[in-house]
């Protein structure tokens, strides 16, 4: 016949196996402040498993559990790292770019490039990106003695703001806003401001952000106020599409191919195409060597102007 300690009489069954529990409790504890990473308690699957059994017999103990687990089982650096994934990459990056373009045989132009771009995780779904890009192109001709005899220079410079959002559970989906400020002097932008709303989707790849593996579309709706020189400023509504592949040769080399088009709606004499096709080598983890070829189309150059202009880039890209 069972007894309870504190009392002189015969004990019940459901008393009897609240103590042997209450003891077995007693018992873990003792092994918590022996042996904290190999206890039970601590384990969160065991624990579970602990009460689960508890349960079955009728026994409620998460409260005594749960304040042997506050006392015994203090989280830790390492319990963090053990459940925790690490994020890819920190909450922001930066980037800094400088290239060029110099003359070669019959290519008798030079252009030079200074790019920036800042990357912000605002929360795990929410992504911010700024980028800020200057190039000037130099145009000659030259004489009898292959000299540099007159040039004409151009500048271009363009201020992009974009907010991209993730959904939630599946990487591969995003919706984004773009503003976007641009002065071109080569097709005689005077100014141009514009703002664009759309989705994008990974095709091929585990996120749409993915630095490389990727290939992904976007598609997106807008309206951008436009002054050439010696017109009158314009408001044009406007469609976008944009495909990129990004595909790593090694864990050293990345290719990127990439093809943007701004259709305007209802004056299709105005669409604009860019094409790029981009290598990127890595040099050490911060540092990387970029070649690449370029080929931009604006449909709505001043009269006067050119529409069309190609170049050769190399450069090297700095991330931090």
């Amino acid at each position: 016949m069972n007894y309870l300690f504190s009392l002189n009489k015969p004990a019940s069954a459901r008393q009897s196996t609240y103590l042997l529990f209450t003891l077995l409790l007693f018992t873990f504890s003792h092994l918590v402040s022996a042996q904290k990473s190999n206890d039970t308690l601590c384990d969160l699957t065991a624990r579970q498993n602990f009460i689960k059994q508890a349960e079955e017999l009728g026994l409620d103990v998460k409260s005594v559990v749960s304040e042997k687990i506050k006392s015994q089982c203090p989280v830790s650096i390492s319990a963090i790292k053990s459940v925790v994934k690490p994020s890819d990459k920190e909450l922001s990056q930066y980037q800094v770019e400088v290239a060029a373009d110099l003359s070669r045989g019959n290519h008798e132009q030079n252009e030079y490039l200074l790019a920036a771009k800042r990357e912000q995780d605002i929360t795990p779904q929410l992504k911010w990106e700024m980028s800020a890009k200057w190039s000037k192109l130099e145009k000659f001709e030259k004489d009898e003695k292959d000299e540099k005899d007159e040039s004409e220079v151009f500048e271009v410079f363009q201020l992009d703001s974009q907010v991209t959002y993730q959904k939630q559970n599946n990487p591969k989906l995003i919706a984004f806003l773009d503003l976007t400020a641009l002065k071109d002097d080569f097709i005689g932008l005077e100014r141009e401001a514009s703002v664009t709303l759309g989705g994008g989707y990974a095709l091929w790849g585990n996120r749409y952000h993915a630095s490389c593996d990727v290939l992904k579309y976007s598609l997106g709706i807008g309206n951008k106020q436009r002054k050439l020189v010696n017109v009158n400023r314009v408001s044009q509504k406007t469609i976008s599409h944009k495909l990129s592949f990004k595909y790593a040769v090694n864990k050293d080399v990345c290719v990127n191919a990439k093809h943007i088009s701004q259709n305007i709606i209802g004056d299709s004499e105005q669409n604009s195409n860019l094409t790029s096709l981009m290598i990127e080598f890595s040099l050490m983890t911060q540092l990387a060597l970029k070649a690449g070829y370029q080929r931009k189309e604006d449909r709505g150059a001043a009269i006067g102007f050119k529409s069309t202009d190609e170049n050769l880039h190399i450069g090297l890209k700095w991330q931090f």
